[in-house]
């Protein structure tokens, strides 16, 4: 198993990784006072199966963590079980995107490099209000652990968010909708996210 995930490793990082090297126009900016400075760019459905690659590579590398680092604490062993339950949510969202069924999907970089995606609900609107933001998943190399601390980059999410916030501007919409998992509830209302009915999270312009 170690060795056919090695090698799914090696053909993802220089097939894929370099195909992604698409001259997309970002559309927001992030910097999180490091030097990671992010971009996040609305890929085209023509990009959609490079980026259903990516988010497949993310959910087998996040679930080779699970099984492989025990020593790791409970908090981030469940970081990694969502990452890799919201990376499958996200390769469901594109597979079944049709053209003008109002998904997008915001592809974050580092460089070259993607840090993250998320998948939005553009049309119709959450209660004829709220851009709903379906999926949002991080490279897993940035979730908090002893084996990522050297290649962790932060901002990740905040970056995916404010371009989501930007475009419910666009929009004409109140604000941004999630509807997170439970670990990560408090990131979002970190960030301004308040709670609405059930499970929902609401920002507000």
């Amino acid at each position: 198993f170690k060795i056919l995930l090695l090698i799914k490793y090696v053909i993802f990082k220089y097939i894929v990784f370099d195909n992604i090297r698409i001259n997309i126009p970002a559309y927001f900016e992030w910097n999180p006072g490091t030097s990671a400075n992010l971009r996040v760019s609305i890929i085209s459905p023509e990009d959609y199966p490079t980026a259903q690659k990516i988010v497949q590579h993310w959910e087998d590398q996040a679930t080779h963590a699970i099984h492989n680092c025990r020593r790791e604490t409970a908090d981030c062993l469940d970081r990694f079980q969502d990452c890799a339950w919201v990376a499958g949510f996200a390769k469901q969202t594109m597979q079944g995107a049709t053209p003008g069924d109002g998904t997008e999907v915001h592809l974050c970089l580092q460089g070259n490099k993607p840090q993250g995606i998320a998948t939005l609900t553009t049309s119709p609107l959450y209660e004829d209000h709220y851009l709903y933001m379906k999926d949002l998943v991080s490279n897993p190399e940035n979730i908090p652990c002893s084996a990522n601390q050297s290649m962790r980059i932060r901002g990740t999410g905040t970056a995916l968010i404010g371009s989501s916030v930007q475009r419910s501007k666009e929009l004409g919409a109140k604000g941004v909708c999630v509807a997170p998992t439970p670990n990560a509830k408090a990131f979002y209302e970190k960030l301004g996210f308040e709670a609405k009915e059930g499970s929902f999270l609401l920002f507000k312009e």
